[in-house]
């Protein structure tokens, strides 16, 4: 049966030929009321496709609270202090962000302006003017619609789809645009006979966005992906290309349109790149799990076994923490971290400091480490069998010893 994003999508190859990959990626995820970002179903979740950092555990959002609001101090403290989100979804990571601030630091959360744009939030509008503050993203750029490339011989070819019948089909043609090759170029790329991969031209142009919006402050951008040239190595021979569908991954690309998700690895040399040419600083490169660490992760699992809550409700947080810096999961996640008018040094976020994580121990309750509510993802609760695991020996250590899980220890099979 076709739908009528698939008939608009045909349509559209009836009127203009084949489309380039980005092309048809773009419809499907984005195309008013229909795309899969756009439809207003839910996407992150026990009944979407996928989780988030900000749906494993509201920690995610409180720790990045904490560079806020170190960012606000070092601004000088003002009455007013914007925030960008951009990719926001439903608001969750902006909801636990808020909240923590309101308990950790009031006067803070009174100045926050937080503003979140999506593409599935109609009518959203872009700040009219430059501030001073900070441009938060997190997994936004994987999702941006990209080419697809291959070498074939001594040729650069394009991955289009067009029509085969009833159905889709893609077929492979010269690059649309002599943009690709110089992309792949500048990075220093040079593809193998068969290897294919992703090239983003939209990245670049939205990082430079961001940037002319930012007098001062941070950017702080949190998704999977590479820098050039690991992002497109031999060890990647067919690409990252992916589709996410019920918490599963296929590369039927040209089914289910506009109910599944498309996403590749992030180019971060790219972003680099582009924030340069905006007059950004590069502070550094983080992976997910030591931005985490640095900011005070080690504190919260410290201080939650010792909260007086259920066991049951210990182990389900503390798992959730723990997603955040698995090594081989969401902890080798890459946090970009760009500025203006601030050095790196400054940045809580990108240096580990012990002394700084036993002061945040020593508030103990005064410390308000977020629980994991309806609003967030059950990892534990057995909605997912690949992560469910029983920790009550684990558990009971830790509350007899009162320590805490260390990080980027494997939490699951």
């Amino acid at each position: 049966m076709t739908t009528d994003l698939e008939a608009r999508i045909r349509e559209r190859i009836q009127r203009e030929g084949p489309l380039t990959f980005a092309a048809f990626m773009e419809m499907a995820l984005y195309e008013p009321g229909l795309g899969y970002y756009t439809s207003g179903a839910d996407r992150v979740g026990p009944q979407g496709d996928f989780y988030t950092s900000p749906a494993a555990h509201p920690a995610f959002a409180a720790l990045l609270g904490l560079q806020v609001e170190q960012l606000w101090r070092l601004l000088g403290a003002p009455g007013a202090f914007p925030v960008l989100e951009v990719g926001a979804g439903k608001g969750l990571l902006r909801d636990d962000l808020h909240a923590f601030l309101e308990a950790f630091a009031p006067a803070c959360a009174r100045a926050l302006r937080y503003s979140a744009l999506d593409a599935g939030t109609p009518g959203a509008a872009w700040p009219a003017s430059a501030f001073a503050g900070a441009i938060i993203s997190n997994e936004l750029f994987d999702s941006l619609p990209f080419h697809r490339l291959v070498r074939e011989g001594d040729q650069l070819r394009e991955v289009y789809v067009t029509l085969l019948g009833e159905g889709l089909a893609e077929v492979r043609a010269e690059p649309s645009e002599p943009a690709l090759a110089r992309y792949l170029e500048a990075e220093g790329i040079t593809l193998e006979e068969g290897q294919e991969t992703e090239v983003c031209l939209k990245a670049g142009p939205l990082l430079e966005r961001l940037a002319g919006l930012l007098e001062r402050g941070l950017i702080i951008t949190v998704d999977y992906g590479e820098l050039a040239p690991a992002r497109h190595s031999r060890r990647r021979r067919h690409g990252t290309a992916l589709c996410y569908y019920r918490h599963g991954t296929n590369e039927d690309f040209l089914r289910r349109l506009g109910r599944q998700d498309i996403t590749a690895h992030v180019d971060f040399t790219a972003l680099v790149g582009a924030g340069e040419a905006a007059g950004l600083e590069n502070l550094g490169f983080p992976s997910q799990a030591e931005l985490l660490r640095n900011l005070g992760w080690e504190a919260f699992a410290a201080l939650l076994p010792r909260r007086g809550l259920p066991a049951t409700q210990v182990q389900a947080n503390l798992f959730g923490l723990r997603e955040l810096v698995k090594p081989e999961g969401m902890g080798r996640f890459r946090a970009l971290i760009q500025g203006r008018g601030l050095a790196a040094g400054e940045l809580d976020g990108l240096r580990y400091d012990p002394q700084r994580v036993a002061r945040l121990v020593a508030l103990g309750e005064r410390l308000p480490i977020p629980l994991l509510r309806e609003a967030h993802t059950p990892l534990l609760a057995g909605r997912y069998p690949h992560t469910e695991v029983d920790w009550s020996d684990q558990l009971g250590r830790w509350l007899e010893e009162g320590t805490s899980p260390p990080p980027g220890q494997a939490s699951g099979p």
